[in-house]
């Protein structure tokens, strides 16, 4: 893999941007900003045309796009899982061949001190929020906020919906690295992929706990996808060498996803998709090193900023987007107060804490 010279791996920031995106995009358009493109759609088809074929056409565009809207959310949830799955074990790879062990109290810190104080800044904000009217809280289960939410995610309030695929991520932080410090060299990637396609397979048999969007399977296969990535060197060969034809055949994987062109009602269609899937995803995240002089670019590098952001943009971005009812009185109904209250969770927050914590574990 082409080494990157800057401290922070921009093209890993670049798809994380990607996929707040997507996140942020399909919530307003499924949400907030719905009836609008409905009577947009509906403008267009009166005074356009008026022949038959042509309203047929714009109906099933419209069709298509809020299709393409709804199901882009879960293609950047995805995306999110892939990329922490890389990231966590190389780091603890690295380590580990670095130092011969995985010092799991300096890990356990950092990331505590990486995600936990922008969730605090959340979880004060939103009381502040009760407080003041702004919001309805119903009895709150613990599992919401104490990182179960991925489980009896039906009993959360809405303002705590989105944070199932954080619990997820959170459940896997917990976990692996205990996995990679104890497990020798040559049984890591025996391993993952154990419980990648054990993950797969409950998935497919619909056996984990689901509520609507919610499927710990995929889920939990997409995390195991990227540390396959990062721990098998014929899966990075393999990804990296299938040229034009992976592109074409990936291409074609995304596609199906966000249109849903091919169900999966079959058992044996619900066991493929996933880890076409997972390979798609990892064959266009880990190929974009190939054309990282495209990434320098204005356009690439304003989306690698919110890769940056992307984080307090997760946790703020549902309470803006999401399918929410408010008090009339609410502030919380202007989608782009968004922007600024991301800023604050960041730059005040989150930065400040995370650059401290890793200053202070850094000689650990």
């Amino acid at each position: 893999m082409q080494q990157i010279p800057q401290s922070r791996d921009t093209v890993l920031d670049f798809w994380r941007g990607v996929s707040i995106l997507l996140v942020v995009l399909s919530h307003a358009i499924s949400f907030r900003l719905h009836s609008f493109f409905v009577s947009f759609f509906d403008f267009i088809s009166r005074t356009v045309s008026q022949s038959d074929f042509a309203v047929t056409t714009i109906t099933l565009f419209s069709s298509l796009f809020f299709k393409i809207a709804f199901e882009s959310g879960g293609l950047g949830v995805a995306t999110f899982l892939v990329i922490s799955g890389y990231i966590i074990t190389k780091i603890l790879i690295e380590e580990k061949e670095r130092r011969g062990t995985v010092n799991l109290y300096r890990f356990y810190c950092r990331r505590f001190f990486r995600i936990m104080p922008a969730y605090f800044f959340y979880i004060a904000c939103v009381a502040i929020f009760f407080g003041l009217g702004w919001v309805f809280i119903p009895k709150l289960p613990l599992n919401c906020i104490f990182f179960l939410a991925n489980i009896n995610n039906g009993a959360c309030t809405p303002l705590f919906h989105h944070l199932w695929s954080l619990s997820v991520e959170e459940q896997f932080y917990f976990i692996w690295p205990l996995t990679v410090a104890v497990l020798p060299r040559a049984y890591r990637i025996s391993f993952a992929m154990t419980v990648y396609f054990l993950s797969v397979v409950l998935s497919a048999a619909i056996i984990p706990a689901q509520y609507q969007f919610i499927n710990h399977g995929i889920a939990f296969a997409f995390i195991a996808a990227g540390s396959l990535y990062a721990l098998s060197p014929y899966l990075r060969g393999a990804i990296n060498a299938s040229g034009s034809l992976g592109l074409i055949l990936s291409a074609v994987i995304m596609i199906n996803r966000l249109t849903q062109f091919m169900g999966a009602g079959h058992f044996i269609i619900r066991l493929l998709l996933p880890i076409l899937l997972s390979f798609a995803m990892l064959y266009f995240i880990f190929n974009t090193y190939k054309i990282f002089r495209i990434m320098e670019s204005r356009i690439f590098s304003i989306i690698g900023h919110l890769g940056l952001i992307s984080y307090s943009l997760y946790i703020w971005q549902n309470i803006f987007t999401g399918n929410m009812r408010y008090p009339a009185q609410s502030p919380l109904i202007w989608t782009v107060l968004l922007i600024p209250i991301t800023f604050i969770s960041y730059f005040l927050i989150e930065k400040p804490v995370v650059a401290w914590a890793r200053k202070k574990y850094a000689s650990f």
